[in-house]
């Protein structure tokens, strides 16, 4: 290393020291002991910033100091294990209070035992928030891959290292506590919505090893009741079906369902099931209703912490006017969103939902490859299924709709394809209602073409009215489509329409004293 004083070390420092210098101090990094410090003056000595790694674990965490001097040289100060209890913690901040405040700490994000120590740290210095640094783990394993052997220590010693770097340095979003609690019980909802459908499918398997094909709809009540009768005792199942409405007439309750579908139950009337079959589906229905209880429970919670925050509930409001969206999904959507104010652009919102796919480019080649399967699989699911919904809803009364059936019949896109580019779209709507509160417009672009269309009309004939030419052209088009209506199809039905549109606007265009002037220079041919 080149001896310079401390004022040009600290210069140096504050532009950002080179990734190959970085590489090059850990290859050629010595102890101080073991060379001739003789012509280094003590001004040389001044420590000028503390890189503290740490390595999370679930029961430890290893940690690493590290110091770099005013020669630009690190130097590795302190190794220590510590353990996650509340002590322990106490104990580590108190170890790093006496790098003040000079030190820049950084700790990888391991799944949700990160969480503590990060708001321990953070409460012990609330000034130097900007310095406790949360990284994911997938950017740092690619940065310290060249480091050798695996290892807690080793780990703790590379992301001391990295701490010096601000430029390889990227902050993970790491929410309040309050936050996380919320957080949880959508997840938990989802979870246990999982489980109802795994449940249902395992009923459904057990009923066709027994022969019995009749699918029971669970959303109906009539279903779920008399499927409790047929498994509550041995008894065929014509035998249920008439002590259900036998009982239903008694409690003074309606039984025109039951009676109504009693063509379809009736092939099945002299089905029965054994005691180890109706054992095993009594145990399997009583788990479906206390999970469906469960994930009501939940949902029902997290809707009440959003409607109790005044912001979140006029957003929450918002988002469940747009096509598609329902309480689920937008619930969904602000949850697992956390901060959004943190992304700067529609762009950023949608990769951090993952339905944007991935950029391969090398040269003058430029493919898309799949979408991040690292992303949130909760804003990717939820945002895939409303999409679903626009592709297959059959009225196009919004613009949502009418880009979806764009995508869908009219360019001919795969199902996964069509509704990837509808989720989007569907963030670029979310996003201008998150970030610059604007309340959805289901026409707002039909309306900005119509206004932009009349602007041009303006200026370039100074009036709104049809030209007369124009008039017996729209007749004569309305009249070939209602007479070979029968011959088209949705997709020929929208190209002919566009094709009709620009017809109509190039007659808009054309002047009529252009026409005379075309017509007398024929005659005169």
């Amino acid at each position: 290393m080149l001896q310079c004083t401390s004022i040009e070390a600290r210069t140096r420092i504050q532009k950002q020291p080179e990734f190959g210098e970085y590489v090059m101090t850990l290859i050629l990094k010595k102890s101080l002991d073991q060379r001739d410090n003789s012509h280094l003056s003590p001004v040389d000595f001044e420590v000028i910033r503390y890189g503290v790694g740490i390595d999370v674990h679930k029961f430890k965490l290893a940690v690493c100091v590290k110091a770099q001097l005013a020669t630009g040289e690190l130097v590795e100060i302190k190794e220590h294990i510590f353990l996650t209890t509340p002590q322990a913690l106490n104990e580590l901040c108190q170890f790093l209070q006496k790098f003040r405040p000079l030190a820049h700490i950084l700790m990888e994000c391991t799944g949700v035992y990160h969480r503590p120590i990060y708001q321990a740290l953070c409460d012990t210095f609330p000034e130097d928030q900007s310095k406790i640094v949360a990284m994911n783990p997938l950017l740092l394993n690619r940065r310290i891959s060249d480091l050798g052997s695996h290892s807690d220590k080793v780990d703790a010693r590379a992301l001391a290292n990295i701490a010096f770097y601000d430029s390889l340095i990227r902050p993970s979003y790491v929410g309040t506590a309050y936050f996380f609690e919320v957080r949880d019980f959508i997840r938990s909802y989802h979870k246990s919505r999982i489980h109802v459908s795994r449940l249902r499918c395992r009923i459904h398997r057990n009923l066709d090893c027994a022969n019995f094909r009749f699918v029971f709809d669970f959303s109906r009540d009539w279903h779920v009741q008399l499927l409790e009768y047929f498994i509550r005792e041995d008894w065929k199942f014509i035998t249920a079906y008439e002590q259900l409405i036998k009982d239903r007439e008694q409690n003074n309750q309606s039984a025109n369902v039951l009676k109504k579908n009693r063509d379809i139950l009736i092939p099945y009337a002299s089905l029965s099931l054994s005691a180890t079959q109706r054992f095993q589906l009594q145990l399997e229905l009583t788990r479906m209703i206390q999970e469906e209880m469960i994930a009501a429970t939940y949902l029902r919670k997290a809707e009440t912490e959003v409607i109790d925050n005044p912001k979140l509930s006029i957003i929450y409001q918002r988002l469940c006017v747009m096509p598609g969206f329902g309480p689920v999904s937008s619930l969904t959507i602000l949850l697992e969103l956390g901060d959004y104010t943190r992304f700067t652009s529609w762009e950023a919102m949608a990769k951090f939902c993952g339905v944007i796919p991935k950029i391969h480019e090398s040269g003058e080649m430029k493919a898309k490859g799949h979408i991040n399967r690292h992303s949130n699989k909760y804003l990717r699911g939820v945002l895939y299924q409303v999409a679903g919904v626009l592709i297959n809803r059959s009225r196009r009364d919004s613009d949502l709709t009418e880009f979806a059936y764009r995508q869908s019949k009219v360019r001919g896109l795969p199902y996964k394809k069509a509704s990837m580019k509808v989720a989007q779209k569907l963030v670029r709507v979310v996003y201008q209602v998150l970030i610059n509160h604007i309340a959805y417009n289901p026409t707002h672009e039909q309306q900005q073409r119509k206004q932009m269309q009349q602007a041009n009309l303006m200026a370039r004939q100074r009036s709104l009215l049809s030209t007369k030419r124009l008039r017996p052209l729209k007749h004569d088009i309305q009249d070939f489509l209602a007479t070979h209506y029968e011959f088209t199809n949705s997709s020929s039905r929208y190209h002919l329409k566009q094709g009709f549109h620009r017809i109509l606007q190039k007659a808009k265009e054309v002047k009529p004293h252009r026409l005379q002037i075309k017509k007398k220079r024929t005659q005169n041919l």
